[in-house]
């Protein structure tokens, strides 16, 4: 009997964390009630891993964590087709979420190759997101996996994932490569990096330090509306005016007023006014230039 069979799928499992128990060795009897046992087994996955939050813990821990080997066996036990598939989802998760830091090119591997494998595809968004530890703990790495096409044809969604992983820990990587990012992810990169600056900067004030980066890329690859766009969906009006106010640069003090203009815009498509006269009078004038300018374009 092929060797894989031969396990239960609680031993299964038990080999994609190696918990101390038992390897590659087959001496697990299979066993009728697996569906009724995958629950538990992955509540064994799930507090037997070593790893939490801490995605920069990506090497083996003796008697804790199962070897990259190991992952890959058990991501391949599950492709049987016996268990739900909701229960066969959420352990391919755990395993995704562990492999990818012990071995990363492995992880998108599998993840690539078998996503065109009927009902149990990674393909599904939630699924994808399992890589997000390995990506993050890894960012430079993973962004040279991405440039060299690790994925093949699925490079697309990796690298939306590794936008919204590094974002949160490192949105200046993103911003450092966004200029090498296709025009349909520059998008995300500013508004996760965004979001992302504003969490890990004290005051959630980061966000004026990527509109800077970014308006200091050569060759003006991104233009202040590109930007003002996103920002001014993602930072409360009031705060948008105390950026401005304590910009560095005139070019960064525009941008934030042109993403003051922008929040606006649905007063401004049913003909209303905005009520220049609650803005700072130093600001005012401005406001309203960028506002008739604005108008006068999409007249």
């Amino acid at each position: 009997m092929n060797l894989i069979r031969r396990y239960s799928y609680s031993a299964a499992l038990m080999v994609g964390v190696a918990i101390g128990l038992v390897g590659l060795s087959g001496r697990f009897r299979a066993a009728p009630e697996a569906s009724n046992q995958s629950a538990g087994a992955g509540k064994v996955l799930a507090e037997s891993s070593p790893f939490g939050s801490d995605t920069k813990k990506n090497t083996r821990s003796s008697g804790s964590t199962a070897s990259a080997s190991e992952y890959e066996a058990a991501w391949e036990i599950l492709k049987d087709g016996r268990l739900p598939e909701r229960e066969r989802a959420a352990l391919q998760s755990l395993i995704l979420q562990q492999w990818s830091l012990l071995d990363l090119p492995g992880a998108i591997h599998a993840a690539a190759v078998d996503q065109d494998t009927g009902a149990w595809s990674i393909s599904d968004g939630e699924l994808r997101k399992s890589l997000r530890p390995g990506l993050a703990a890894d960012p430079e790495r993973a962004w040279h996996l991405i440039q060299t096409h690790a994925a093949g044809f699925d490079t697309i969604w990796l690298r939306e994932e590794w936008i919204q992983a590094v974002s949160i820990r490192n949105p200046d990587l993103v911003i450092k490569v966004a200029s090498q990012l296709p025009t349909t992810d520059r998008g995300l990169a500013i508004e996760t990096a965004i979001k992302g600056s504003r969490q890990v900067s004290e005051g959630g004030v980061g966000d004026e330090a990527v509109v800077e980066a970014l308006l200091a890329l050569p060759d003006g690859q991104f233009t202040g509306p590109e930007i003002s766009g996103i920002l001014g969906t993602v930072i409360p009006q009031q705060e948008i005016i105390e950026r401005a106010l304590q910009a560095h640069s005139p070019g960064v003090r525009r941008v934030y007023l042109e993403a003051y203009v922008y929040s606006q815009s649905p007063l401004l498509s049913l003909g209303l006014e905005i009520g220049l006269d609650s803005l700072p009078p130093d600001i005012r004038g401005e406001v309203a230039q960028i506002v008739e300018s604005k108008q006068r374009v999409e007249r």
